[in-house]
């Protein structure tokens, strides 16, 4: 009989400290801190508060000129410089503001640019890219992209295959042209292409479409098309946010 009652309290004691554990509340992972450049030269920002609104990992501000010259970044995980004018967005940050993008970079910190925030890196010096030509307006349009060995590792199998993804004049490039800026992999390449307005026919095909390299400590991911703008593939734009955010904070853990 006494047996049996030490085995019974044992029991009750397991369940006990079962319950409890089950009740207590699960930690919260950090959210991720995105900023999302605004400013002139920037229009494209509008499409990322639908797309992450619903996230509640996800704590998005649209940030102008003035507020990252004025130190804005330094709360953030990564920044996108979207859709719009590369250059029209170098000439709103202006100098100090682009200095202080690529500091925040080379701090350990995210970088995403897409379509004029891809231009925008090769504009200021801190991305291992040049463009083919010099005549940007291709036009707009749906294009086949094919992942690498390296974008499906990153992001998955189900990205396996032709994609298509809306193409809107983001830059053709050419990749690794300067020995000493870091190096540029590729994570996918265009298949199909357009040449609108006189632009040069032959130059896209099997060229970067999506890349993926370094700053300083950061990690930056280059994108010519537009997965925002691609209904098909806004699971795949929140993976690259997370992804690029996690590297942030391991970089920043790292320190």
């Amino acid at each position: 009989m006494f047996k049996r009652t030490l085995c019974l309290l044992a029991v009750l004691s397991i369940f006990c400290v079962t319950t409890f554990a089950d009740d207590e509340p699960a930690p919260q992972q950090p959210k991720i801190r995105l900023a999302v450049y605004g400013d002139d030269g920037a229009g494209g920002w509008k499409r990322f508060p639908p797309l992450v609104e619903n996230d509640p990992t996800i704590e998005m501000e649209v940030l102008n000129g003035q507020q990252i010259r004025d130190g804005a970044l330094d709360k953030f995980d990564l920044i996108i410089l979207p859709g719009g004018s590369g250059k029209g967005q170098g000439a709103s940050l202006g100098p100090d503001g682009v200095e202080k993008v690529k500091q925040f970079v080379a701090s350990g910190k995210g970088f995403i640019g897409i379509c004029a925030g891809a231009y925008f890196p090769i504009q200021q010096g801190f991305l291992n890219a040049q463009t083919k030509d010099p005549r940007w307006q291709r036009g707009v349009t749906m294009l086949k992209i094919e992942f690498s060995e390296l974008g499906l590792k990153t992001f998955g199998d189900k990205y396996k295959g032709l994609q298509e993804i809306l193409y809107g004049n983001g830059p053709v490039m050419n990749i690794n042209v300067f020995p000493d800026r870091p190096k540029v992999e590729v994570l996918a390449w265009y298949r199909t292409e357009t040449a609108k307005n006189g632009t040069p026919e032959g130059i896209q095909i099997n060229s970067p479409a999506m890349l993926l390299t370094t700053y300083g400590k950061g990690t930056m991911l280059i994108l010519s098309p537009h997965p925002e703008q691609t209904p098909e593939l806004h699971g795949l734009m929140m993976e690259m946010i997370r992804f690029i955010a996690q590297k942030s904070k391991d970089a920043c853990a790292a320190k």
